[in-house]
């Protein structure tokens, strides 16, 4: 609980460029882990900015293993779908 409110904290005061540049990075990271947090955090805290960061994760190759998907773009289109259940492009995508 107490690392959710300090993340959303941060989130809250660090200007959306930067943020989005941190993003960006987390999801490039060869690491899945770290991939799978930066999902989950963005999920946890509703940042709506950064869906046009997760949609790019829908498409990133290192997010699947023989054409198969990893977690990263199922939590992806949870995320989007929970911020905003009635956008069009992420209910048509749900499984």
């Amino acid at each position: 609980q107490f690392l959710r409110e300090t993340l959303s904290s941060f989130a809250k005061n660090i200007e959306a460029k930067e943020f989005r540049e941190i993003l960006f990075s987390a999801l490039k990271d060869p690491a899945l882990l770290v991939r799978n947090q930066a999902v989950q955090m963005v999920d946890d805290l509703e940042v709506k900015l950064a869906v046009p960061l997760l949609i790019l994760a829908l498409d990133d190759p290192q997010n699947y293993h023989r054409g198969k998907p990893l977690m990263i773009p199922q939590k992806a289109l949870q995320a989007m779908k929970r911020m905003d259940p009635h956008h069009s492009r992420v209910k048509n995508q749900t499984p």
